[in-house]
């Protein structure tokens, strides 16, 4: 490892899926449990259904845990890809990590005056124009440096709610029958089923299919958290296999 400057940085990210994997079972786990309150009403005045979901019981601790943990290995996974290049070249990374900045005219002014010009300016450009490690640039490695810097001030806890209900069984007031339905679910909870042109009456809720997802305020808020994670995952492999290619 102390003859490859990418070693350390890939170990991180290995880290990284292994929470992924801790997080997914935590999840399941949970899911399993008697954790929320499922109902459904109806408007007596439209006809449209409602959907009402709560959760009853208190999200297990793993779970944020393991997300800030994988958020956290896959940015160290790019301080260490950075320190190790400053390292090989004979830099100081006494102060150093890997550059993340709101806009591109930050991340100019910030690369201008660090160690990487100074050692390795042939990286400058690349980090720049092709990297493009701020907002508009590159949001997900944006994103994932705003979710390291919030897991290190307050644990990233995710939101459940419900996107489908399978198995359905529903009559209209016409005394036709319908079962085994599936249907979507919208972010107000409303049910999104078959029109026949006579009201709907749901007659046995079926299953509900339960999303986590980050809460209001994070960089990928509404998005779902085990999905986007596996993303930045690929994204930093990604990244990290960009600059070998460029570095070595």
């Amino acid at each position: 490892m102390a003859d490859d400057p990418f070693a350390g940085s890939i170990l991180k990210i290995k880290r990284a899926y292994r929470h992924m994997q801790e997080l997914d079972e935590c999840v399941k786990t949970f899911l399993k449990s008697d954790f929320c309150l499922i109902q459904v009403d109806e408007d007596p005045v439209t006809g449209h259904h409602v959907l009402r979901f709560s959760v009853t019981k208190t999200i297990p601790d793993d779970i944020p845990l393991a997300i800030g943990d994988t958020i956290h290995n896959l940015r160290s996974a790019l301080d260490i890809l950075i320190c190790s290049i400053l390292t090989f070249a004979g830099g100081n990374i006494a102060s150093s990590n890997f550059p993340m900045h709101e806009t591109r005219e930050n991340l100019a002014d910030a690369l201008e005056k660090g160690e990487i010009k100074r050692v390795r300016p042939d990286l400058v450009g690349f980090i720049l124009d092709t990297i493009k490690p701020y907002k508009s640039g590159n949001f997900g490695i944006w994103a994932l440096n705003k979710l390291d810097i919030l897991d290190k001030h307050r644990l990233v806890i995710p939101v459940f709610a419900v996107t489908r209900l399978s198995g359905i069984s529903a009559r209209d007031d016409n005394n036709n029958t319908y079962t085994n339905l599936t249907v979507t679910v919208g972010p107000a909870g409303n049910i999104n089923l078959i029109r026949t042109g006579a009201r709907m009456h749901i007659t046995n809720y079926g299953q509900p299919a339960i999303a986590i997802m980050f809460d209001k305020g994070h960089p990928f808020e509404g998005e779902p958290v085990i999905p986007t994670l596996h993303k930045l995952a690929k994204l930093t492999t990604e990244l990290i296999e960009a600059f070998r290619a460029v570095a070595t």
